[in-house]
């Protein structure tokens, strides 16, 4: 172990170098970044600004997230900034995941929950990015808007938040719909 750790930090210390990391993580009853699970199940390997992960499991008390994919980024900058052709190829998958453990990362102030059923991918570069998704959510709530169900697909392409098939289901009726809005990430 003291012999990797010198040679962790020796590529810290040397920027020229290009560090060759593995892990293979498993967390039980946790918090990582104030979402609380109660598993955690990570595998990754990290060479010449390519981060792979092979495994991100998180269980939550009602559902689960997982995510495998790679993405181009410098772990070992002073910053972390994703430069623009940096590329991305990372792909998900939800099974009743609460939407609230997200409220701090969406691009809006508006709170929202719901149990989140679905996929989802985000490819390309940093500065022209896609993503993808297909979403069933019960119970959804966004910000006065409460609901029993809200599916559709939606899709985020050159600066502009396209949903499709959406399917709003409220105790006073159910609301079909589609379109876009601008929005920069």
């Amino acid at each position: 172990l003291i012999n990797a750790l010198d040679k962790f930090d020796e590529c810290i210390e040397n920027k020229n170098k290009s560090p060759l990391l593995f892990s293979h993580i498993s967390i039980l009853d946790g918090h990582w970044d104030e979402i609380e699970f109660d598993s955690l199940l990570l595998s990754f390997t990290y060479h010449d600004r390519r981060l792979v992960v092979s495994k991100c499991d998180l269980q939550t008390q009602l559902g689960s997230m997982r995510t495998n994919g790679w993405l181009n980024v410098d772990l070992f900058e002073e910053t972390f900034i994703f430069k623009p052709k940096d590329e991305f190829n990372i792909f998900m998958n939800f099974d009743r995941f609460e939407i609230d453990k997200f409220n701090r990362y969406l691009p809006w102030e508006y709170e929202s929950s719901g149990l989140l059923t679905g996929t989802g991918e985000i490819v390309g570069f940093a500065d022209d990015i896609e993503i993808l998704g297909n979403f069933i959510i019960k119970e959804p709530i966004f910000d006065k808007i409460e609901a029993n169900h809200l599916s559709g697909i939606v899709s985020y392409q050159h600066h502009r938040l396209y949903f499709n098939n959406i399917r709003l289901l409220t105790q006073s009726g159910a609301y079909t719909g589609f379109g876009n809005i601008p929005m920069k990430l």
